[in-house]
């Protein structure tokens, strides 16, 4: 995970608690001099309603909480071409929203057309 970022969070995107937690902001600007955010999560068992500092920390003391806030990775996914070079030397092209699309724009010594996962 990433650390929190309060501009990034303002533009939606997600943001999640430091043990994984998915949260939504209620409020940036909620009129308190210590806690800013206002944040909703669910355990799993219930919803939860806590307030943070501008920065994330669920503690105004900055002190370590799995209930800090993080940026969340967003998980994405793409195709590739594989093309070997040599016997024992492969590469990748461009990522690809669609097989077909990765399909269409492949180069002569083309192996594969392959899915790929990452986290950003």
């Amino acid at each position: 995970m990433k650390p929190f970022d309060l501009e990034l969070a303002k533009q939606g995107k997600p943001v999640c608690t430091k043990n994984g937690i998915p949260v939504k902001i209620l409020d940036f600007n909620f009129e308190d001099r210590n806690f800013s955010i206002v944040a909703k999560w669910n355990d799993g068992n219930d919803d939860h309603i806590e307030y943070y500092t501008k920065e994330g920390n669920y503690y105004k003391s900055g002190t370590p909480s799995t209930k800090d806030l993080c940026m969340a990775s967003v998980k994405k996914e793409g195709w590739v071409n594989v093309y070997c070079y040599t016997e024992k030397t492969y590469d990748t092209g461009a990522v690809f929203e669609t097989k077909e699309e990765a399909e269409n724009e492949a180069l002569k010594g083309k192996v594969a057309t392959v899915k790929i996962t990452w986290e950003e």
